[in-house]
């Protein structure tokens, strides 16, 4: 079985410092509609810093679905991401629950 990965587009906020290529593990997977969400919880899971200004990474769900994620970082930081929804996806984050994630980065 390959290694299982999760990546980010941005360093956000929310995740542990010096994250990069550390573990977490998978524990609850939801399907949600994305305007269920409260709007603090996306904007705190949204949150990320460039050059000392706050950014929001700007979801686009097509169908108004998404899936959440929480995870248990390595250190014990507990952390959830909000992703896009297909049924795919869905059921690959449902047959990987309590599985390790290696976090990494997709930007330079």
């Amino acid at each position: 079985m390959s290694m299982l990965t999760l990546k980010f587009s941005q360093s956000f906020e929310k995740l542990p410092k010096n994250w990069n290529g550390t573990f977490a593990k998978l524990v609850k997977v939801e399907g949600k509609k994305f305007s269920d969400l409260d709007p603090a919880f996306v904007e705190e899971d949204s949150r990320y810093m460039i050059d000392g200004e706050a950014k929001h990474y700007l979801f686009d769900f097509r169908y108004d679905k998404c899936v959440v994620l929480t995870f248990v970082h390595s250190s014990g930081v507990t952390f959830t991401t909000i992703r896009s929804y297909t049924a795919d996806k869905l059921e690959y984050y449902l047959k990987n629950l309590n599985l390790m994630f290696q976090l990494v980065r997709t930007y330079e």
